[in-house]
Formats: C-alpha cells, sequence, structure tokens
C-alpha cells in the first residue's frame, strides 16, 4: 500500500516543530539539509529508516505529553 507523500511531509514538519527548528531536526537524522528540505517539500519521500525515526520521536512526545497529563490529573486529586 502506497503511502500519501504528505504524511512524510506532515511528519517531518510535525518532528521540526518537536525539536524546536529543522536544524535540531537534520541533526536528529544526521542527513544533509538539502535531503532534509525535499522531504520537506514532497520532493521525494524520506527513506523507510529515516521515517520510522521520525515516528519514533513523535511517539516519544506523544507518551511524554500523555505522561505529564496523567501526573498532572493525580497531583490535583491529591490537592483536593
Amino acid at each position: 500500500m502506497a503511502v500519501p507523500k504528505n504524511v512524510y511531509v506532515r511528519a517531518l514538519r510535525k518532528a521540526a516543530q518537536t525539536l524546536g527548528s529543522v536544524e535540531a531536526l537534520r541533526a536528529h537524522l544526521q542527513v544533509s539539509m538539502n535531503q532534509l528540505a525535499g522531504w520537506l517539500h514532497g520532493e521525494a519521500p524520506p527513506p523507510d529508516v529515516v521515517f520510522l525515526k521520525v515516528v519514533d520521536l513523535l511517539a516519544e512526545e506523544e507518551l511524554a505529553v500523555i505522561k505529564r497529563g496523567l501526573r498532572d490529573q493525580s497531583d490535583q486529586s491529591a490537592a483536593e
């Protein structure tokens, strides 16, 4: 099954936002800025290994957000 290229672009942009910049994402992925720019503009999909690194990064961030939310809920319950 083919993956729509906008999925790659959206994931890469979200990862750059999560890390704080496109440069931080480039360093995290250990790729050239030219490669990353092409992927961000949808010119070509990133290699699977790179895309999986992006997915891992986003999943880790989502898990951290969930954990913070659960911790905040627990703290609020304890304060009541």
